[in-house]
């Protein structure tokens, strides 16, 4: 019996051709066809192409899903032999494939409305996929993936008439399938499950996302780092949400508001941005606020005017390095924020995945303890079959033994019917013998007399003649 992995197919160095344009469009980049094939899912298609070939987190994966192809066939060109007419691009992609002279050619003919999948990285920027050819709109893996009709070429050699068919049959069973094979292909094809854990992407081509990212999000100060101001996912909403609680507290609780820090020396400047009159409050409740106003306005009412202190003159410096450490302070708890929330995102995708890890395990121990319990019935039918052949061959052990028993009477009667036969037999050959000789004898004597007769009669004759 075939296992699933005998139906698996690689190739490198595919030429993909858009064929639903005029002329055929040929691909610029190369691709790695892979198809996975199981008995318990159905038939997965993905061509891949890397961006940058020094980093594996740079591939772009092109997907097409068994329930999105309406057609799939599957002819071989030779350019020696012309019997198949070859189409108008064979001869650019045959020099792609280094000239060679027979290819195979697949021909995906998708749903109304279906496209293949282009799948990026999760964490991929649209501003780096704008620099690179996959966002190109001509002859790249994105026109691929626009694309309603197109074929792939590869050598002719590496894809057996019987892999084929198999996928043939799958696509044409897909509609047919149980709900539980069904989902078992969703999660087959889960783009979670790419970048060795790491969850890709869909890159859709409306929604905004045809556009680079500069366009979609603002643009970072050049003191923010790139992975705060210039990330945003492509088919998802922005996965930082509104500051917590008491980090709003601190911007609402900075002592001076609008107005910019105080320099040295300048109290009255200092006293104006901490003036509750000028309509800048700070932090707390509105009671709060009412139990601090009069107590400046007590202090202001006193009259008395005092030359400040060193000590009082001082402040404003104090007050700015404090104002610029909790600047620093507020920094270091978004980056640790930043850092959590890509922890919790990282578990939460390490949970999604050990709990469909868990559910195709439970499917298989159902599967197997499906199984184990066949195997344990036909065990109890092969135990009550072979009890019922033993006692078969004891009753016939007991009927052999009677009849060994009987052997030798039956040898004895035997001899004594044939010592009769032969006896009666004799007896009648005689009689026979007997009645034969006597009626014998007697057509002799009849024929003799008759001859005597005749004689006398004739010298009787001769007597009175002479």
């Amino acid at each position: 019996m075939s296992s699933d992995v005998d139906f698996n197919f690689d190739a490198a160095g595919v030429i993909a051709v858009r064929e639903d344009s005029e002329p055929p469009e040929v691909i610029g980049e190369a691709f790695h066809l892979s198809i996975r094939y199981s008995d318990s899912a159905s038939v997965l298609f993905r061509l891949s192409h890397s961006i940058n070939s020094a980093s594996p987190d740079t591939t772009v994966y092109l997907q097409i899903r068994v329930d999105c192809i309406e057609s799939l066939e599957r002819t071989i060109h030779d350019n020696a032999h012309n019997s198949t007419p070859s189409p108008s691009c064979f001869e650019a992609v045959r020099q792609r494939l280094n000239g060679i002279q027979s290819i195979t050619r697949l021909k995906f003919k998708l749903c109304g409305g279906s496209n293949a999948q282009l799948i990026v990285p999760f964490d991929f920027t649209i501003g780096k996929l704008s620099e690179e050819s996959v966002w190109n709109t001509h002859g790249s893996p994105r026109s691929l993936a626009a694309a309603s009709l197109f074929s792939l070429y590869f050598r002719h050699d590496i894809l057996t008439k019987k892999k084929f068919k198999k996928y043939n049959w799958a696509i044409g069973q897909f509609p047919c399938l149980p709900e539980t094979k069904k989902q078992r292909y969703e999660y087959m094809a889960d783009v979670d499950r790419l970048y060795i854990g790491a969850r890709g992407k869909v890159l859709k081509d409306n929604g905004g996302i045809s556009t680079p990212a500069r366009e979609h999000c603002t643009s970072p100060t050049p003191a923010t780092p790139l992975s705060c101001g210039s990330t945003v996912p492509f088919d998802t909403g922005s996965r930082r949400g509104s500051p917590p609680p008491y980090v709003a507290a601190i911007f609402a609780g900075s002592p001076c508001g609008d107005h910019d820090p105080p320099q040295y020396g300048c109290t009255e400047r200092l006293h104006n941005a901490l003036d509750p009159a000028e309509g800048v409050l700070s932090y707390g409740n509105e009671d709060t606020n009412a139990h601090l106003a009069p107590k400046r306005k007590r202090t202001s009412a006193s009259g008395h005017t005092t030359r400040p202190s060193s000590a009082e003159a001082l402040r404003p410096g104090k007050l700015q390095r404090s104002l610029s450490a909790d600047s620093d302070d507020l920094g270091r708890v978004m980056c640790l924020l930043e850092r959590q929330q890509r922890q919790i995102d990282q578990l939460q995708q390490s949970l999604g995945e050990s709990r469909r890890e868990n559910e195709a395990l439970k499917r298989r121990c159902d599967d197997l303890e499906g199984r184990w319990s066949e195997l344990e019935h036909c065990k109890d039918d092969i135990v009550g079959n072979i009890d019922n052949l033993d006692v078969e061959v004891d009753e016939l052990q007991a009927r052999c033994d009677t009849l060994e028993k009987q052997m030798p009477d039956i040898c004895d009667d035997m001899e004594e019917r044939k010592g009769q036969i032969v006896e009666e037999f004799r007896k009648k050959m005689g009689e026979s013998i007997e009645d034969a000789i006597e009626a014998f004898e007697d057509v002799i004597a009849k024929r003799v007399d008759a001859k005597v007769n005749q004689v006398k009669r004739k010298i009787c004759k001769a007597l009175q003649s002479t």
